[in-house]
């Protein structure tokens, strides 16, 4: 078998200061950050994941984008307005995930698409996985706020069988899953990762691998959106130069502004950018 353990509680934080989030919103972001995260582990260098989720309870979408690297950027958008809930389903209630794996010298990426069956972001994980990827696992997510709205903790860990394992291994690692007071208690007491793992594999001996650190990270820049920019052609450009007299641009994944002023333009337009 092979796990992975994580401990986010400042990336969480970062996301939720940088997105101005409070409540339902950061723990749902959280979760898929470390959704992702857990997901590209998997990854080579140089590879990635996005993680898509939509539905048609509290939240609209997620969109992450996260790196074995330990790097992750994401965003979510919540509904204004909520129609009555199925109490059984989780915040997500239904809809579909999505997730796409860019992978080194292959030209198309791999997409994979399941229901959201449960509402809760890491049972649908799980499910995904154990569709889509033919892989059986368990995944855990947990982010926790202080009354402030800050984030105290946030972890997860993903398990996964590898071929040649025995069933009373599986067995074994499924009841000390189980017996973990909760996800979210156990992340609030003790933010190790090495002592998460320590409580899946109670009776068994395991090796850590690898240590990477974690990161809000984005790859936007004042250049690259400049380079967007240029895209939209000359005509376009005048139009904001004459009405706006300069150009806000947002970035969705961090929350970062960009602006763009008169001279900017023309300087785009005249192609001196």
């Amino acid at each position: 078998m092979i796990a992975t353990s994580i401990c986010a509680t400042d990336l969480v934080e970062e996301a939720r200061r940088r997105h101005k989030l409070s409540g339902p919103e950061i723990n749902a972001l959280g979760e898929a950050l470390m959704g992702g995260l857990l997901l590209a582990s998997t990854c080579k260098p140089g590879e990635r994941v996005s993680l898509s989720v939509k539905g048609d309870g509290i939240f609209k979408q997620t969109v992450v984008d996260a790196a074995p690297e330990g790097k992750v950027r994401g965003f979510i958008i919540s509904r204004d307005l909520v129609g009555n809930l199925d109490q059984k389903l989780g915040p997500w209630q239904n809809g579909l995930l999505s997730v796409v794996r860019l992978k080194l010298n292959e030209k198309e990426p791999y997409i994979g698409t399941v229901p959201v069956v449960t509402g809760h972001l890491a049972k649908d994980l799980t499910y995904y996985l154990s569709q889509s990827e033919q892989i059986p696992s368990a995944i855990g997510l947990a982010v926790n706020l202080e009354k402030g709205g800050q984030v105290s903790s946030a972890g997860a860990f993903m398990v996964q069988v590898l071929p040649g394992a025995s069933s009373a291994e599986i067995a074994a690692i499924e009841d000390n899953i189980h017996n973990l007071q909760s996800l979210a208690a156990e992340v609030a007491e003790n933010s190790n990762p090495t002592r998460l793992l320590g409580q899946i594999f109670t009776d068994t001996t395991f090796t850590i691998l690898d240590d990477r650190p974690l990161s809000f990270q984005c790859n936007c820049s004042k250049e690259r959106i400049g380079r967007a920019l240029l895209l939209l052609g000359r005509a376009e450009l005048q139009d904001m130069l004459e009405k706006d007299k300069g150009a806000e641009v947002h970035c969705d994944f961090c929350g970062s502004e960009f602006s763009f002023g008169s001279q900017d333009l023309e300087n785009m337009i005249e192609g001196r950018q």
